[in-house]
């Protein structure tokens, strides 16, 4: 049947009731409803009593890529991809029925999928048959999916976000409440020192390595294990099914494993450790927000024992944890009501057993707490950001002191040098070098006084950034330390591009002199390295008169440690270099 022809069929619809009322120019021809029927922006087909395709329109052709006579001899049904729509739209196509308007997957002959809103209507001859209207909304379906797909997850890296991953630990713990015996554990990790990332190589470097890690840490997970960031450098994993903690502490064992590789970011090697917090569902958590602080607060135990590993939560890390958060809330006032103090601990040439140097160490006076080492609060200043702050508060008042006492006692400080802790995040400032010039500036204390000590970690976390910087000090006249010496992997070759004056040996490998040969030959071989680059050894942490004996014997010619002296306020400092400048004027 031809197309006019098949109009033509709806002569019910196109005669007018009264045509003897009708001017000529609004009768609507068949050829009219030919061409609107050919021209129209939806797809139309048409099908006959036996339910194959008779007429298309050319939006109809254009949509489905077959040509007219592709489509002739093909049912509607033969075209969806879902057997479900197949088998219910083929029994609404029986004679007597209709379709009302759903949404359908048409496969185009290219075998791409589409998605239409489809309808059908049976033809007014009696013979059967349905016109049948296709509305492409293939795009507005995958922009909605877009937006759904973005409200659930990280745009940065592609992950579930923290919305989808509680939703996702609700209907975890609806599953624990089912069934008896079922048991999952929730991981939270948040990435060690990741800012460091952001203020050496800039936000794209850090938005680069986000993705890497997170590409990473999907290749530790199980099969049936989620995953989701939460935001910044804190990601979250449901280890679903689980046995027992070994199941969830496995997990996290390959992730600590899987990150000691380093990332190439921008053309360098950037090293990331995590810190992992588990909290088990044989705890009985009524909420999604538990499972998360628990996890969250073992986190943070395992950031502030050390990084790089996991805890599983407890009760007792718990009350921990709440004290910790009141020792972060304190120290966001502590610096401006100058709760702070410096301490100062002697280092002594072993030759002489003499005076040749002061180490700064900061005090937190906390007004209920008592006086806080800074093992008691580092860490919570590093997490907060507050380092940075007590950083510079503790160069300018030992800067200050120094000063003060060449002045009074230039005798007993002829050759003594005040050493200040520089903490990574300072060390990577950009105003660092500027800062540093002010207070020497405001002091009046000769850069040549001063010593600086890094760790070899935030040395070999940026060794680029780090030589430049480096060097800069040292032309300056400040010395340079190498603080916690063998605890990082320093090489020969990059220690000789560093301007250092000395290196201090870590206090581990002293406490172990007597009890672990392999402490005694890394002490040995420091001292050889030391010499090697022309550069001073100092023994951190000596406590004993047989480790001391045991240092010498090793060629070691400084040390400091509480066999000495503990930590000094300004005022017992003061009289030690009374005792040495009367002694050299007698």
């Amino acid at each position: 049947m031809h197309a006019v022809e098949i109009f033509d069929t709806f002569s019910p619809s196109m005669r007018m009731r009264h045509p003897s009322r009708v001017p000529p120019e609004r009768v609507v021809t068949a050829e009219d409803y030919r061409r609107m029927f050919a021209h129209a922006r939806d797809a139309y087909l048409i099908t006959g009593g036996d339910g194959l395709i008779v007429q298309v329109n050319e939006a109809a052709m254009l949509l489905l890529g077959y040509t007219e006579e592709e489509l002739y001899d093909v049912r509607l049904p033969d075209l969806l991809l879902d057997d479900d729509d197949r088998a219910r739209v083929a029994h609404a196509l029986r004679p007597g029925s209709d379709l009302p308007e759903q949404e359908l997957r048409l496969k185009r002959k290219d075998g791409a999928a589409i998605v239409c809103l489809a309808a059908a209507y049976p033809r007014s001859d009696g013979q059967g048959g349905f016109l049948i209207s296709l509305h492409d909304v293939t795009e507005h379906r995958r922009t909605q999916q877009q937006l759904i797909h973005s409200a659930f997850h990280d745009v940065l890296t592609g992950l579930p976000n923290r919305l989808l991953f509680m939703d996702r630990l609700e209907r975890v713990l609806r599953h624990v409440r089912r069934r008896t015996g079922y048991r999952f554990a929730v991981l939270f990790l948040d990435l060690d020192r990741f800012k460091l990332v952001n203020d050496t190589f800039g936000h794209a470097a850090g938005d680069e390595l986000l993705q890497a890690v997170s590409r990473r840490l999907e290749d530790c997970l199980r099969q049936d294990d989620s995953i989701a960031r939460l935001g910044g450098d804190e990601f979250a994993i449901i280890v679903d099914a689980i046995n027992d903690a070994s199941d969830a502490t496995r997990v996290a064992e390959r992730i600590l494993e899987s990150l000691k590789t380093p990332f190439s970011i921008q053309g360098r090697d950037v090293q990331v450790t995590v810190s992992i917090g588990i909290a088990l569902s044989t705890s009985g958590y009524d909420t999604p927000d538990d499972v998360l602080r628990d996890a969250d607060a073992a986190m943070y135990r395992a950031k502030t024992s050390g990084r790089a590993h996991y805890e599983i939560f407890d009760l007792e890390m718990h009350r921990r944890a709440l004290s910790q958060l009141q020792l972060e809330s304190d120290l966001r006032d502590a610096i401006e009501r100058r709760e702070f103090a410096v301490h100062y601990q002697p280092v002594i040439a072993l030759d002489a057993g003499s005076v040749t140097g002061l180490e700064a160490l900061v005090r937190w006076r906390h007004p209920r707490r008592g006086t806080l080492l800074p093992g008691e609060f580092i860490n919570v200043a590093e997490q907060s950001g507050a380092i940075v702050e007590i950083g510079w508060y503790v160069l300018r008042e030992a800067c200050r002191q120094m000063q003060s006492w060449r002045e009074r006692f230039p005798r007993s400080t002829l050759q003594t040098t005040m050493s200040v802790n520089l903490s990574a995040r300072q060390f990577v400032q950009p105003d660092l070098l500027v800062r540093i010039d002010e207070i020497l500036a405001e002091t009046g204390l000769d850069p040549s006084c001063l010593r600086l000590e890094l760790t070899e970690s935030a040395v070999n976390y940026a060794p680029d950034l780090a030589r430049g910087v480096l060097r800069a000090l040292a032309d300056r006249g400040i010395r340079i330390s190498l603080d916690d010496f063998g605890t990082g992997y320093s090489s020969l070759q990059q220690l000789k591009q560093l301007p250092l004056s000395n290196v201090k040996v870590d206090r581990s490998f002293v406490r172990g002199l007597r009890s672990n040969p392999e402490s005694a030959g890394m002490v040995q071989t420091i001292v050889a390295l030391g010499n090697s680059l022309s550069v001073d050894t100092i023994a951190e942490g000596v406590e004993t008169p047989e480790e001391l004996d045991e240092l010498r014997a090793l060629g070691m010619k400084f040390a400091q440690g509480y066999l000495f002296s503990t930590p000094l306020s300004a005022e017992h400092a003061e009289r030690l270099l009374t005792a040495g400048e009367d002694a050299q004027q007698e």
